[in-house]
């Protein structure tokens, strides 16, 4: 029997890169998520891998990004860079409001990458 990491591997793998960046983006979500509740809990190691992940998927997804690409695509990295700027500082501090507003920029650019819609 597979593991399932290397499931979920195979199956990133095989992704349409728009399913594949509003999959991403989904798991960022759900890592931001889970470090909101784990620092309600004060469960700080917790919090702490949680809010790793997530900057390692936006990280990975800027580096996709172009850097001498169009005006859009700066936008796009900017964005993201902001994004993991304020997971870092969530991280350092355990600062939940300011997670909360990190989770909604998060949740709206899932919405945007969905591609079910």
């Amino acid at each position: 029997m597979q593991n399932p990491k290397e499931i979920r591997k195979k199956q990133y793998f095989s992704m349409d890169p728009k399913h594949l960046v509003g999959g991403l983006v989904e798991k960022c979500v759900t890592h931001a998520s889970g470090a909101r509740l784990a620092i309600e809990r004060k469960e700080f190691a917790q919090a702490n891998e949680h809010l790793k992940n997530a900057q390692d998927i936006l990280i990975q997804l800027q580096s996709l990004i172009p850097k001498d690409g169009d005006e859009t695509s700066q936008q796009g990295r900017q964005v993201l860079g902001l994004l993991i700027r304020e997971l870092f500082f969530c991280n350092i501090n355990k600062d939940a409001g300011r997670l909360d507003e990190a989770i909604n920029i998060l949740n709206r650019l899932a919405s945007v990458t969905r591609c079910d819609q």
